[in-house]
């Protein structure tokens, strides 16, 4: 979700054509912010400590905030584990190699695996500014799964 622009775009423009479409926008915990104050229908400042550099935000802006609160569904937290084990699944399975905050959204998805099996799903993949250090580290941790079993 980062500041929460790009994710309150999408859901406008994802409910202008799809009314009944769920937009869930994800954070990481060590950026909970935008989080926070979502669910907290005001801004609540919170401290930046992820690998998700891409998806941070220490002080909510207010006019993405009341997008989001009236545009979104819902917003996930997804740990910087959460955040590796979704890259290195990306790039292994669907050949995608993308940054760890861009991985966000196939982590929150995973975390509702059972609730989203099913239905048709659209994870927005953005962001591939990767160095080097960071797809070894995900590498390191497990795929979120193998589908090969």
């Amino acid at each position: 979700m980062g500041s929460g622009s790009l994710a309150s775009g999408v859901a406008i423009g994802l409910k202008a054509k799809q009314a009944a479409a769920r937009v869930i926008a994800v954070q990481s915990v060590g950026s909970p912010a935008m989080v926070e104050s979502f669910r907290a229908g005001k801004p609540v400042e919170r401290p930046c400590n992820t690998i998700g550099d891409a998806i941070v935000c220490r002080v909510p802006a207010e006019t993405a905030l009341n997008a989001l609160l009236q545009y979104l569904d819902d917003a996930a937290l997804v740990t910087d584990r959460d955040l590796q084990a979704a890259m290195h699944t990306l790039l292994v399975w669907a050949h995608q190699l993308v940054e760890p905050g861009a991985a966000a959204g196939l982590a929150g998805a995973w975390q509702r695996r059972s609730i989203l099996k099913g239905r048709r799903v659209v994870i927005l993949l953005t962001g591939a500014n990767v160095p080097s250090e960071a797809v070894t580290q995900a590498l390191l941790v497990p795929p979120l799964f193998n589908p090969a079993v």
